[in-house]
């Protein structure tokens, strides 16, 4: 059967090359040597046991270059946009709840994000056309990997818009990833960041499909929201495979 390992793009990558090296100073090196095996748990692949919660992007104070508010007279060019404008005190919980289960209905049928500016508002953000921007992304990647919320965001926004990249250290070291979105909205409102946007998690048969082509997801893209203690097992770190074919 078909078996898909969930981890951290990063932490599996140094685990295999942390089995390389060993298994170059190994006198005797053997595929049964502890250095090749990661602890893993074993558990059913269905949405209703693997679930994954967003990493979301909020710009560093002054990393963009352009002010909130030109920002988002900028995506008016990409996105058609929707204010959910705040009326009072109590609002921001309230319409914070709302913008997330539209993203979560809308979602399902296009892409869409969350956007927030301190500005009395949150945004949701529905992109033109999403084939003129997977398009433009010139990474050799799968259609499936390029129609990632994420990727098409980075494309659509971070590159094309403030050209700011998302492969090197300098690039992601601009950005603050929080988990939680009302932890997102505190770094706008603290000053700790100029703007907030807001994706929804990818589903389980997204990233089944980008380990049956032997990709990854981008770094720090998902976090594994249940972590089931089926049983434990040793899991092959391998050399390249994402993905294994197991009898």
């Amino acid at each position: 059967k078909s078996m898909l390992v969930l981890d951290g793009v990063n932490r599996w990558k140094a685990a295999q090359k942390f089995a390389q090296d060993c298994s170059e100073n190994d006198e005797a090196p053997s595929p049964f040597k502890s250095y090749n095996f990661a602890l893993a748990w074993i558990v059913r692949l269905d949405p209703e046991t693997i679930t994954f919660l967003s990493r979301h992007r909020a710009l560093k104070l002054g990393s963009s270059g352009i002010p909130p508010s030109k920002l988002l007279e900028r995506l008016e060019d990409v996105f058609e946009i929707e204010r959910y404008k705040l009326k009072g005190p109590g609002d921001k919980e309230a319409e914070l709840i709302n913008l997330l289960d539209e993203m979560d209905l809308i979602g399902k049928l296009q892409h869409c994000y969350g956007l927030y500016i301190n500005d009395n508002a949150y945004y949701l953000l529905y992109l033109r056309d999403a084939d003129a921007y997977e398009r433009l992304q010139t990474t050799q990647k799968s259609r499936r990997w390029k129609r990632l919320d994420i990727t098409v965001l980075h494309s659509a926004v971070f590159l094309d818009i403030l050209n700011i990249g998302w492969e090197t250290t300098a690039d992601q070291n601009k950005f603050i990833m929080p988990i939680t979105p009302r932890r997102g909205v505190s770094l706008v409102d603290d000053s700790f960041a100029d703007a907030l946007f807001l994706l929804n998690p990818p589903p389980l048969e997204h990233l089944i499909e980008l380990a049956d082509a032997n990709e990854e997801i981008p770094s720090r893209s998902a976090l594994l929201e249940s972590r089931p203690l089926v049983g434990s097992i040793m899991a092959a770190i391998g050399t390249h495979d994402y993905v294994g074919e197991f009898e």
